[in-house]
């Protein structure tokens, strides 16, 4: 089923409700309860970190409402840049010279700095992305 955030019965889909639950959110409509499937529409899936270490932000990802964090399958994590600098020469001219009447330069090496906000910075670049397990079918 695509997963494109559309409210689905319990009673048409109880295995699958019996899976997600309010995950992502529930309703009433009339008489009957609907959940939630998850909308993953233009988001990059990361593989869920489970201790691995590999996301280095992943105690700080917000639950699948984005109003708590929570480490879980289904989490979410904004884009960010990779906090790091360059460094770049700087040539400026001097206005006598070492040696004769010509105009001399000094050599200079300088640092970029971070960019600022609204920019997010990281320990890594990453786009958008939706915390998933990837799990191969066995029966």
């Amino acid at each position: 089923m695509l997963c494109d955030g559309r409210y689905l019965s319990t009673t048409s889909y109880p295995e699958l409700y019996a899976t997600l639950g309010a995950i992502y959110r529930e309703r009433s409509s009339g008489a009957h309860l609907e959940f939630r499937i998850p909308d993953y529409r233009g988001l990059f899936l990361r593989g869920f970190d489970a201790g691995a270490g590999i996301d280095p932000h992943a105690g700080q990802r917000l639950d699948p409402t984005g109003n708590h964090v929570a480490n879980t399958v289904g989490s979410l994590q904004c884009d960010a840049m990779q906090d790091h600098t360059h460094s770049y020469d700087v040539t400026e001219p001097a206005a006598i010279s070492q040696q004769g009447s010509a105009a001399g330069t000094s050599l200079s090496s300088k640092p970029t700095s971070s960019p600022s906000a609204p920019a997010r910075m990281s320990a890594e670049t990453r786009p958008k992305n939706i915390a998933v397990n990837y799990i191969i079918r066995f029966r």
